[in-house]
């Protein structure tokens, strides 16, 4: 006995399976949940009621985000250990967590437009661009994804209220792909960054609780820096620098528009025109997705096992 199945060794499987497992679990949990959420989003929808308990689903991407994002924390953080208990290797364990962490997003992109063309083929989805295409509001409104069905969007702010007044081009006719592939982007980087963050959690949990503690502190309030109401941020001087990444027209909100995909144009009479690249921000997901896993394998090989869970 080899040990080895057409290449790839038995525990490099066993470990993919179980993480996949945990990823799937996690997934058909909150997929059981998105019914009924998307029912109350509809329900309200018609009735116009904020008194529901459950407010509902009106975002798609904002709603499997942290789900991808803690499943990928949690993988790090509490599966290790039972992992070289099994006999599993370090490079098994990251070669698991590295296939998982990429073809779950893959998986849940695809479902995402699978699900996206039906709602539109039977006439369910409520779309609101004036353009041929359609982008789907609630509960399968998804923002940051569905904008690059378009070549480009042209705002006038001197005369249109708001980015509801935006003009399109027309749809692109592999738009739909270029939707899906945003999608993948932004469900790549948030299971990257999870499970950076869970390797980097399950280090700090090594030097006490404390520790532990004081880490997920500074996370949590640099994340609700960066995510602030950006009328918030001008108005709080030591976060000047970060106001001025959402004020229109500033070398900052350029390059994060640009980073995003949304390259910025300005007329002479300064109407603004975004123009969509989905490479951009596909290049970066996949760039930022091997950084982290190589700072995670970097984390690995130094980790030991809890000393509870050791052997005497």
């Amino acid at each position: 006995m080899t040990g080895k199945t057409q290449g790839l060794s038995r525990q490099f499987l066993l470990t993919l399976r179980r993480c996949l497992t945990v990823y799937g679990v996690v997934l058909a949990v909150g997929l059981l949940l998105f019914v009924p959420l998307c029912y109350q989003s509809v329900m309200l929808g018609y009735t116009g009621s904020s008194a529901i308990v459950f407010p509902g689903i009106n975002d798609v991407e904002l709603y499997f985000r942290p789900i991808l994002l803690f499943t990928a924390m949690a993988w790090q953080w509490f599966f290790f250990d039972s992992a070289l208990c099994h006999g599993v290797s370090r490079k098994s364990y990251m070669k698991a967590t590295a296939i998982s962490a990429a073809v779950v997003p893959l998986l849940l992109s695809v479902l995402y437009l699978m699900a996206r063309f039906v709602v539109i083929a039977t006439g369910t989805a409520i779309c609101y661009e004036k353009s041929d295409g359609c982008r789907i509001t609630g509960p399968f409104y998804a923002h940051l994804s569905e904008q690059f069905m378009y070549a480009w969007e042209r705002m006038d702010w001197n005369r249109a209220p708001s980015m509801w007044e935006a003009q399109y081009s027309p749809a692109l006719p592999a738009g739909p792909l270029f939707v899906g592939l945003k999608f993948f982007s932004l469900m790549l980087s948030y299971t990257a960054i999870g499970a950076l963050i869970g390797a980097v959690l399950a280090w700090l949990a090594r030097r006490g609780i404390w520790a532990v503690s004081i880490g997920v502190v500074v996370l949590w309030y640099a994340a609700q820096q960066l995510s602030s109401s950006p009328s918030m941020l001008i108005y709080m001087p030591k976060m000047q620098v970060i106001s001025n990444f959402y004020e229109l027209g500033t070398a900052q909100n350029r390059l994060v528009q640009a980073m995003s995909g949304r390259v910025v144009s300005y007329t002479a009479d300064g109407v603004e025109i975004g123009t969509y690249v989905v490479w951009i921000p596909l290049a970066e997901s996949l760039v930022l997705f091997v950084l982290c896993m190589w700072i995670i394998w970097m984390f690995t090989k130094r980790r030991e096992i809890h000393p509870a869970r050791q052997r005497g």
